[in-house]
């Protein structure tokens, strides 16, 4: 396990605060807000080392952060494992979950499969857990509320003609809107910067939209002058960084951070 960022919350500050809770496979990330206005009072990220067993990684920061020995307004616990699956509602079928999920995923074991349903989309989000992780959120905090990024996230990024793409330690998540519809949500591994550039390419490619149409919003660990960036530069007409909205301030003791660091957590927090 690493720590990218470590920005806590004092527990002075906890009472009148909202934590959200993000885990996947790549790393769990801690987050916490103030509302009325919306206002970011402190971050940690962590990833998770390759073949890291998760159950132990997730014990170890909730130890580590003592975050569950605090009193919080809210807690949001929002998972953002891969193993995801937009149905139109038309076609949802609550008995095919496990089906549906294994015929993209192949046989999967020892999971939680759940749904969030989109309103505003007219879909079902259905997905798994491990089910050791979902138990233990659930015991460590009882009354949170629970929900996919994925089901916030394509409310939150309906922009049409742009190909959103936040980028994680070693994945990057992208989703696609175009004419007016949303057309991919998912998630890639990579290793090298041009890896990145082969998957959104090859999504362009997949679905029918050009670079000259498409704009690219990026947000996440990536800043102007790293090699990602030039590459991606290279490719893409219309780049863009996806920075949170002026209706979310940073706390000062973060100032450093870039926006766009923070965007896909502000939309998740925002949520609550």
């Amino acid at each position: 396990m690493k720590t990218v960022y470590n920005i806590p919350l004092t527990p002075s500050e906890a009472s009148g605060a909202n934590l959200l809770i993000e885990i996947g496979s790549a790393g769990l990330s801690l987050c916490w807000t103030t509302h009325h206005p919306t206002t970011v009072k402190g971050v940690c990220i962590y990833t998770f080392d390759e073949n890291e067993p998760i159950m132990g990684a997730v014990k170890d920061i909730l130890n580590s952060t003592k975050v569950n020995d605090l009193k919080y307004e809210s807690v949001t616990i929002s998972y953002n494992f891969k193993e995801s699956l937009l149905v139109p509602a038309n076609y949802y079928k609550p008995a095919l979950h496990e089906e549906m999920l294994s015929l993209v995923y192949g046989h999967l074991m020892n999971v939680t499969i759940k749904a969030d349903e989109i309103n505003a989309k007219n879909i079902y989000n259905v997905y798994s857990i491990p089910t050791e992780i979902d138990l233990l959120l659930e015991e460590t905090f009882p009354l949170s509320n629970r929900f996919h990024s994925n089901s916030k996230q394509i409310q939150s990024s309906d922009k049409n003609n742009t190909l959103f793409c936040s980028i994680f330690y070693d994945s990057i998540k992208v989703i696609l809107f175009k004419n007016e519809g949303l057309e991919i949500v998912q998630q890639y591994k990579f290793n090298t910067p041009e890896n990145v550039v082969y998957h959104l390419l090859n999504i362009c490619q997949q679905h029918n939209v050009t670079v000259e149409e498409i704009t690219l919003a990026i947000s996440g660990m990536i800043t102007e002058d790293s090699q990602l960036y030039k590459q991606l530069y290279n490719y893409f007409i219309n780049i863009e960084f996806d920075k949170i909205p002026d209706s979310i301030s940073i706390d000062e003791k973060m100032q450093f951070l870039p926006s766009h660091f923070l965007r896909h957590l502000t939309i998740l927090a925002s949520c609550e």
